[in-house]
């Protein structure tokens, strides 16, 4: 694997190092990976934002019956993306001069966001695609992962009138969720993991790691990489 395969990749390489076990990865849209989950043909899948409805499909770390933050794998932040000359903007609280329907990832917890908003929103499983649809000016705009959806459009000519406005939609913490047959097999191996991501983020593992990628000392959110690159004068 890659000295910097990406922070995510990056934790789980650690966890199967520390705790000697392989890992195969299986890239599926995200509603397939709840699905798999949910059947047992996989033992885990990362990136799970929490929500009540998704417990019928697997587990995650809980304390004293409540959504344990501090066992959480990352932090993360949903951004608007548009075209560059678009009039909608995100002041922090709601969209302004919004025009028309946004796009979001099929199944991602920024959907239940947005139409409780009371906003019209076309789902795909493919960033790239909704994307497109922005450029093409059938979207008013996409509302994505910052870690996610930035890269593409650095990497990509074909997104290059398309910006990200800096203000966060909303940062949420993202858990490694585990089946719940790997649960009741497991219950110690399981504890173990969901223990040591708390302990990459309280002994400061996450930050050292997270240098590599990003200037962090310069953030005063230690786990939102979008409040770090904004301190950092991107926008």
């Amino acid at each position: 694997m890659s000295s910097k395969p990406g922070i995510s990749l990056q934790i789980i390489q650690h966890l199967a190092e520390k705790y000697h076990f392989n890992v195969v990865h299986v890239r599926s849209p995200w509603k397939r990976c709840l699905m798999q989950l949910k059947q047992n043909s996989i033992d885990a899948t990362f990136h799970s934002v929490y929500l009540q409805k998704r417990l019928e499909f697997g587990v995650y770390p809980f304390k004293n019956g409540q959504i344990d933050t501090t066992r959480k794998m990352i932090s993360n932040s949903f951004h608007l993306f548009k075209l560059k000359d678009a009039p909608i903007t995100w002041d922090g609280a709601a969209f302004e001069n919004l025009n028309g329907p946004l796009g979001a990832t099929l199944g991602f917890s920024i959907v239940d966001t947005l139409n409780n908003m009371g906003i019209d929103v076309v789902e795909d499983f493919s960033q790239e695609k909704l994307l497109l649809r922005v450029k093409k000016e059938h979207l008013a705009g996409f509302v994505g992962f910052y870690t996610i959806a930035k890269p593409l459009l650095e990497k990509d000519d074909r997104f290059k009138d398309i910006v990200m406005e800096p203000i966060p939609v909303e940062t949420i913490p993202m858990y490694l969720m585990f089946s719940k047959q790997m649960q009741t097999k497991y219950p110690t191996f399981v504890k173990e993991i969901w223990d040591e991501l708390g302990d990459i983020h309280s002994k400061g593992l996450y930050r050292q790691w997270m240098q590599s990628y990003f200037d962090y000392d310069a953030c005063s959110d230690p786990d939102s990489v979008s409040k770090c690159v904004k301190q950092l004068g991107e926008y």
